[in-house]
């Protein structure tokens, strides 16, 4: 395994040929593609102007990497039924980050080598921080949760050695080594999308393209523990009441895209959750996180300035 097997592929012809095989495979952009961005190195940018809630891309299920496309392969199915137990239960996302590496093993044999040799060669999730990177975040609180996600990340190699090693997966040819396990974790938690037939997520490409934008700041802060907090169910009201007013605020205000699974065209569509114009990047929403958390699940956070800052990030204070 050479360091260029664990994604990387760079340059105007390797994104020709990714963008070309995405489309032989049936992933539909429409008015928008592809581009070199100030966030985040690619990014999804309208190419005409786009009008609120239209459909911006389509990728076929058949291209997304799950529990499905998993089902489809005996040989990976025998070994999870086999091995399974011998290290505790693997969880979804030990799966399909098996799943992902059995496929980049194969090289150009497997179906996505394209997609996958576009991947990211390296990530900054939290879990591949140094002791001396960690200690760097100042943050006690923020410190464990970095150590945690590193000894997380190398429980789930343990509970995947037997299984990678009854597929040819060992140390000796790379594919079995934690670095390489720590490559195609990072891959599963920062770039899957919600799909209701996998706990995991999917592994989508051209899908997993989108930038993040947050959603609109709440409309209000409880403090707990102090007379501001008032009642528990008074806290649940206001918790409830906020989750109302997101749903129902303009989708103009949002400033994100969004996108799910559509059952009936067994697709993954992507939609503009608000007017775009030509030139303008297309934004996909992944929830409400505080900096530390998009470290930890996605390697990066949102800076200070007022443009791209984080209406989510919080910070812990003990007044004692």
């Amino acid at each position: 395994m050479s360091p260029r097997t664990l994604g990387g592929a760079d340059g105007p012809d390797a994104d020709a040929d990714f963008w070309r095989w995405a489309s032989s495979r049936g992933v539909v952009a429409v008015r928008c593609e592809s581009r070199d961005v100030a966030e985040g190195w690619r990014g999804i940018v309208a190419t005409e102007d786009i009008e609120r809630d239209a459909v911006v891309l389509r990728v076929p299920g058949a291209l997304l990497m799950s529990a499905r496309s998993m089902n489809e392969d005996t040989q990976l199915c025998d070994a999870f039924r086999a091995y399974d137990s011998s290290s505790g239960a693997m969880t979804p996302a030990d799966k399909l980050t098996v799943h992902l590496l059995r496929e980049a093993s194969k090289g150009r044999d497997s179906p996505w080598h394209t997609y996958i040799s576009r991947l990211p060669r390296a990530y900054n999730l939290l879990c591949v921080w140094t002791r001396r990177e960690r200690a760097m975040l100042q943050d006690p609180r923020a410190i464990t949760v970095a150590e945690r996600a590193r000894q997380a990340t190398r429980m789930s190699w343990r509970r995947a050695r037997g299984v990678l090693a009854s597929l040819g997966m060992t140390s000796t040819d790379g594919w079995g080594t934690i670095r390489a396990w720590r490559w195609a974790h990072c891959a599963v938690s920062s770039r899957t999308v919600h799909v209701p037939f996998d706990a995991a997520g999917a592994l989508c490409p051209v899908g997993d393209m989108f930038n993040y934008a947050p959603p609109p700041p709440p409309h209000g802060h409880v403090v707990v523990g102090t007379p501001l907090e008032g009642g528990v169910g008074e806290v649940k009201a206001n918790e409830e009441e906020e989750e109302k007013d997101y749903a129902d605020e303009d989708a103009d205000a949002i400033g994100s895209g969004d996108g799910s699974w559509d059952e009936d065209s067994g697709e993954y569509v992507f939609r503009a959750r608000r007017r775009y114009v030509a030139g303008e990047q297309i934004m996909l929403c992944y929830g409400r996180h505080t900096n530390l958390g998009l470290l930890e699940h996605y390697g990066f956070l949102l800076d200070g300035d007022e443009k791209a800052s984080n209406p989510h990030d919080s910070i812990e204070v003990s007044l004692f």
